[in-house]
């Protein structure tokens, strides 16, 4: 009994000390893609022109079939065509969450690599309206986008200075493997999707966004 004693207390803290370790882990992590993500956001601001107001003069509509079966595939959308090297990296431009506090590069292509540095583009374009950015849950990146509500601003300043607001209309949580719907707003639904994964990837925390007149009125 002894013995079997002495196993628990040693397997306990065995337990202990990687769930520390986990913990120790994911803050270097984030303290990491923050550092990487204010250096490249500070080199883009720099070549960025001065911001381009521009306007939406008809209302945007969209459908309310969420989960309508997505038929087209992603090659079909043009990436943005305009970017800015840093450190080997193309940048697209600056996603802003003004509630959040948060200035982020978004960089051109999406790969695991990458999203430890920054948010991505996932596929589509701001031109078009078809833009979706992927990020990492971190704290500095998309980890706080559950928080936003219907009416939270978002914006996104691309490589030339062109300024697009955007409201959040629609907050959802879609299965990991559900495609289909992530995408769903590139045929027209909505104007700006961001996402990012549950804490266990399990899922994806999805925001909708439509067109807004920049600035707000």
């Amino acid at each position: 009994m002894k013995r079997k004693g002495i196993l628990f207390t040693v397997t306990g803290a065995l337990l202990l000390l990687a769930a520390v370790a986990l913990v120790l882990w994911n803050l270097h992590e984030n303290t990491r893609s923050q550092q990487l993500a204010g250096d490249a956001l500070s080199a883009i601001l720099d070549e960025i022109p001065d911001p381009v107001q521009t306007t939406v003069t008809t209302a945007t509509t969209y459908k309310e079939d969420l989960f309508a079966p997505y038929e087209t595939t992603t090659t079909t959308l043009p990436p943005e065509d305009d970017f800015i090297l840093v450190d080997d990296r193309a940048y697209i431009g600056v996603l802003e969450i003004p509630e959040l506090g948060l200035q982020l590069p978004v960089l051109r292509d999406w790969n695991k690599k990458n999203l430890k540095v920054a948010p991505c583009a996932y596929v589509g374009c701001s031109k078009n309206d078809t833009l979706i950015i992927c990020g990492h849950n971190y704290n500095s990146h998309f980890g706080r986008l559950y928080t936003l509500k219907n009416g939270s601003e978002l914006r996104f300043t691309d490589v030339n200075g062109n300024v697009r607001s955007y409201l959040v209309t629609y907050t959802d949580t879609i299965p990991g493997n559900d495609v289909p719907s992530m995408l769903s707003s590139a045929k027209g639904e909505w104007d700006l999707t961001l996402f990012t994964c549950t804490i266990g990837g399990q899922n994806r925390v999805t925001i909708r966004a439509v067109r807004n007149e920049y600035p707000p009125a």
